[in-house]
């Protein structure tokens, strides 16, 4: 508490109590009174109990897995944000199901290790990519395969099939981007779901 010119004490002035309020309100806060817009659209995409499915586990995906490991905490402080990975597909390394969420730290291992995804879970063996994106619970599925910019298959259809399923999806995957970008935000649009793009630019390249 300040005092004026004649000593006597009074309560601290608008600047002050701003002062303290910004050194002991939540970060979270913070960026909800910093920028209210984008907060708006994180809320309509993120939620604390998202859950996700991963369609192709290499470079990308791990990355993705570490991380979400790697940034936990920061994630759940700053944006209410706790994710969980309930299904995993990859053509060479196989599929797993967890309704509840699979460990990040195991996940993480089994890419390392080279290890089959079946031997993570109880999941039925021979399901192809659509079926788990059908079977799965997931909120938001992440199409991360290898890019074809001829057909951008089999990305294309995985995206479509989400979409019309009402899933979010989020790729790394450039080429149903580059072909059917129009159409896929049309169907995200009419199923009134997010879908989004993004990725580095060259990424294959050493």
């Amino acid at each position: 508490m300040g005092k004026n010119a004649l000593g006597e004490a009074h309560p601290p002035g608008p600047t002050s109590a701003k002062m303290a309020q910004k050194q002991t309100a939540p970060k979270r806060f913070m960026f909800r009174t910093k920028y209210p817009n984008l907060w708006v659209h994180v809320q309509a995409l993120y939620s604390s109990a998202m859950r996700l499915c991963l369609i192709g586990y290499g470079n990308v995906g791990y990355g993705f897995v570490r991380v979400l490991l790697r940034h936990g905490s920061w994630l759940r402080e700053r944006f209410e944000f706790s994710p969980k990975i309930v299904a995993v597909h990859d053509l060479r390394r196989g599929t797993v199901l967890s309704p509840l969420g699979l460990d990040l730290m195991v996940l993480a291992k089994a890419w390392e290790e080279n290890r089959d995804l079946l031997e993570l879970g109880e999941s039925p063996s021979g399901l192809d990519a659509f079926s788990v994106i059908k079977e799965s619970n997931a909120d938001v599925v992440l199409e991360l395969t290898p890019t074809d910019l001829t057909t951008g298959e089999p990305a294309a259809s995985h995206i479509r099939t989400a979409l019309s399923l009402g899933k979010h999806v989020v790729t790394t995957n450039k080429g149903p981007v580059a072909l059917f970008g129009k159409e896929l935000l049309a169907l995200a649009q009419e199923k009134r779901v997010h879908f989004r793009f993004e990725g580095t630019v060259m990424a294959g390249t050493p």
